[in-house]
């Protein structure tokens, strides 16, 4: 199933791609194996623990600071994806 958000603009498609390259990495999984809609507990990657790893991914490699309360929230690539836009003072890396 592919996720696509409303309106995306090609800021929003680089985002996106930065987020599950992120996931992809921190994973060890290929980028095609993650979904637009993948989200805690629903991909056998993104546990508990899978979700630290990337929220620590997140703000290292896209160099934003996540407060405790907002990494509870971001329980899914949509989510992640709508915070970071939300908050765009930060460049997508090139990839």
């Amino acid at each position: 199933m592919t996720f696509r958000f409303e309106g995306m603009s090609l800021y929003d498609t680089d985002l996106l791609n930065s987020v599950k390259d992120v996931l992809a990495r921190e994973w060890n999984l290929p980028l095609s194996e993650i979904p637009d809609d993948a989200a805690l507990n629903h991909h056998p990657s993104w546990d508990s623990l899978g979700h630290i790893r990337v929220m620590l991914a997140l703000q290292s490699e896209l160099e934003v600071k996540l407060n405790e309360k907002t990494i509870q929230s971001l329980s899914s690539v949509s989510r992640i994806v709508e915070h970071l836009k939300a908050n765009k003072s930060m460049e997508v890396p090139a990839s």
